[in-house]
């Protein structure tokens, strides 16, 4: 049977969205992305439901919440225990995505598909690898392997290469970059695949051709934000999180500091501090350009020093005033300082509303950049959420709540547990007071004595017993564990030694704030500036878009003609476009099929949740092979497999299950002769330099090797092997013999 290979588009086909798709290779089950919108649709997950149960592997290619969105719901509510896949930025920069995406949508509306926790218990379960590392899988999976190489588009972004036990390579490749951009080195996949089996990838750009002059729009951005900043307007550049944003950021700040602006250039999003902070350690898997400037310098391109980082609306508020150019999450407007800056300054002429990618469709960003086309202002109706503190009876009911489900938690705790019950001595316990209330506290005095007063049982909570079956000595003053010192009480340093009140006081005679521990950590509001219980409330708005709209391409994806060049080349055996609307699908898929119509590729354009089969075409076969038969082979190691010569017959049982080798008793004599198969590619300076260890002469002559002056090798007319040629002597055997050595015979 042939590789069974089956592909199965879950989100995403048809459209420029989210994208999920499932991979079945034999029994092997592997979940391709897990992307989710940025409304967080729960029916658009319904088709992980049914899969979440049964995967292998999950393989992540980029961080953004298109590839990896849905991942807290599928570790944490779906259950899904598959080792997870990724490269190393995309495991971090995604949870920036994500806490981001939920801190924004939580100010404005009842997040409630996942929260900060479940989004690192979801992100630990992921294994990174590096690029073009080869990772063996294991389990079900044993036999296959994986291995991630650049995609080019956003930072640790990858295409994953599936390696079957049949040596065959399956390729998932969606949104790469063939061009080198000022962050990221360019994609590898024209040179790092050649054939596979199969190609599943994305046709979003297969439209969209911009100029491929990247310095004209350089120019153009940065001649427009300038230009608006000197008019005394404000400009509003909508990005994600921790994905194409660092290549604006390194743009700006590097021409603020060419240019000598003194205007405020700022990035402002819940995580800023954070994703900046992390860009800093992952320069190994940014481009030359960046690892150059940084070896150069000595500095840190990702310092930015030219960039304002701000984490809230307040904090951007409290800059100096003046024109500003702020570059604010959420790409789509739906939420975020985004949404907020632009209610703020859309009305005002002067001002330049900038978008780096296509919004997503249906997004107030989409509204704004394909309606402000005409002369016209764009008159638009927003609901626009943020949150309130409780107050009166609201505030009454909330804390009844709270103070209700204290209660039934306490209520669970104090069921009773399975306990241990060692014994201790009566007259051992209870001499020393402070030792007497802790023991006291722990449940270790006596209730009832036993008869003979020396021992007695008490039932302990096994958290409290650091020796099972410790028996206290009679006489002793108390027991030694568990032990709490008069310190522990106290606010401790960074260091853990006990900070106590009478050793620090103000001259006001006050203790100061990390002595009370009033202080908040960092990250964290400290008690008196918590807003307490809060609630949504929506109030409508009406705006007139007035501001400048301008879109260009910085979405760091290849374009239509750049996608047909490279998936030409690549020539897979079956090519899958299971994303990109639908013109998009159609237009690609028919150039792909023209151009690739001699090298028999057949090209799929599945649906959600429709199967196509890639198995045609694959060139390796799995068979069960009898061990009656496998024990007449001498097999031979060559490279990573080994090899041998089987005669045998094929037998299959059902048409669904793998054909079988079993023993042939004897073979019929027009079958053919056992062996004489020579594997590998033996150069003729190879057999020259074994040649001379045998003290043979040979040299070159027009291209092939003459030997012992009279014995001729050279290659066939289709350079497919070699020709001995010469007269029967012991000299032409020796060569025969040599060349013989070079080949893996079996």
């Amino acid at each position: 049977m042939a590789d069974s290979v089956h592909f199965t588009p879950l989100i995403g086909a048809g459209s420029d969205g989210p994208i999920c798709g499932l991979l079945q290779v034999y029994d092997l089950v592997i979940l391709l992305d897990c992307g989710w919108d940025e409304r967080c649709s729960k029916e658009l997950l319904s088709p992980l439901k049914d899969v979440s149960g049964h995967l292998d592997a999950v393989l992540l290619t980029h961080p953004d919440p298109l590839h990896l969105g849905a991942l807290p719901v599928l570790v944490g509510q779906l259950k899904c225990t598959a080792p997870i896949y990724a490269t190393y930025p995309v495991n971090k920069m995604g949870q920036m995505f994500l806490y981001d995406q939920c801190l924004n949508r939580a100010a404005v509306s009842e997040f409630d598909a996942y929260d900060l926790n479940d989004v690192d218990a979801a992100f630990a379960h992921i294994t990174t690898l590096k690029y073009q590392q080869v990772f063996s899988l294991s389990g079900n999976a044993e036999g296959f392997s994986i291995t991630p190489f650049a995609a080019g588009h956003l930072l640790g972004g990858c295409a994953w290469r599936i390696t079957t036990p049949g040596d065959e390579d399956i390729v998932y490749a969606v949104h790469y970059n063939h061009r080198k951009q000022g962050h990221l080195n360019a994609s590898t996949l024209s040179q790092a695949f050649l054939r596979p089996i199969a190609l599943i990838t994305d046709a979003d750009n297969a439209l969209h051709n911009p100029p491929d002059n990247r310095a004209a729009r350089d120019k153009d951005l940065l001649d427009s934000v300038v230009s608006t900043l000197r008019k005394g307007g404000n400009v509003l550049l909508p990005v994600d999180a921790a994905g194409r944003a660092l290549e604006l950021l390194l743009l700006l700040d590097r021409h603020w500091d060419r240019a000598k602006l003194y205007f405020t250039l700022v990035f402002v999003a819940p995580q800023a501090r954070q994703v900046l902070e992390l860009a800093k350690t992952q320069l190994t898997w940014m481009s030359d350009a960046v690892l150059q400037a940084f070896e150069r310098t000595q500095s840190n391109p990702f310092a930015l020093p030219n960039v304002k980082v701000c984490q809230s609306r307040e904090q951007l508020a409290a800059l100096p005033p003046g024109p500003k150019a702020v570059l604010a999450t959420l790409p789509s407007l739906e939420a975020g300082p985004a949404q907020e800056l632009f209610v703020e300054w859309a009305g005002d002429p002067h001002s330049l509303i900038l978008f780096t990618e296509r919004p997503p469709a249906g997004s107030l960003a989409s509204a704004v950049s394909q309606g402000t086309t005409s002369s016209q202002p764009l008159a638009l109706k927003l609901e626009l959420g943020h949150r309130e503190p409780l107050q009166g009876k609201e505030l009454e009911a909330f804390y009844a709540s709270r103070a209700a489900h204290a209660l039934l938690e306490e209520e669970e705790e104090e069921e009773p547990q399975p306990s241990l019950t060692p014994r201790f001595s009566s007259g051992s316990i209870g001499k020393a007071s402070r030792t007497s209330s802790n023991a006291a506290r722990l449940g270790l005095l006596p209730e009832e004595p036993e008869e003979d007063g020396d021992m007695y049982e008490a039932p302990v909570p096994a958290s409290d017993i650091l020796v099972d079956g410790f028996i206290v000595p009679k006489g002793a003053a108390a027991p030694m564990f568990p032990f709490e010192d008069e310190d522990d009480e106290l606010a401790q340093d960074d260091y853990g030694l006990p900070l106590r009140p009478g050793e620090f006081q103000l001259q006001d005679g006050t203790a100061p704030d990390f002595i009370t521990g009033d202080v908040a950590k960092e990250g964290e509001e400290s008690e008196q500036d918590e807003a307490g219980p809060t609630k949504v409330v929506t109030t409508e708005a009406s705006i007139e878009v007035r501001a400048r709209v301008l879109q260009l391409d910085y979405e760091g994806r290849s374009d239509g003609r750049s996608m047909h060049t490279i998936l030409a080349h690549i020539a897979p055996r079956h090519l899958v476009l299971c994303h990109g609307s639908p013109q998009a699908v159609q237009a690609l898929a028919a150039s792909c099929a023209r151009d690739l119509q001699g090298l028999n590729t057949r090209v799929h354009c599945p649906q959600n949740s429709e199967t196509v089969d890639l198995s045609e075409g694959a060139s390796s076969v799995r068979m069960e092979v009898e061990s009656s038969v496998l024990s007449q082979a001498a097999m031979r190691v060559i490279g990573r497999y080994e090899m041998g010569w089987l005669q045998a017959l094929v037998t299959q049982d059902a048409p669904d299950q793998a054909p079988k080798l079993a023993f042939a008793a004897q073979a019929d004599e027009d079958e053919g002769t056992q062996g004489g198969i020579f594997i590998g590619d033996v150069k003729l300076s190879e057999l020259k330099a074994a040649l001379s260890k045998k003290s043979i002469t040979a040299e070159f002559v027009a291209g092939s090797l003459l030997c012992a002056d009279s014995i001729l090798v050279r290659r066939t007319d289709d350079d497919t092997g070699l020709v001995l040629e010469g007269p029967l002597s012991d000299d032409f055997y020796t060569v025969r013999s040599t060349l013989y050595a070079l080949y893996k015979v079996c």
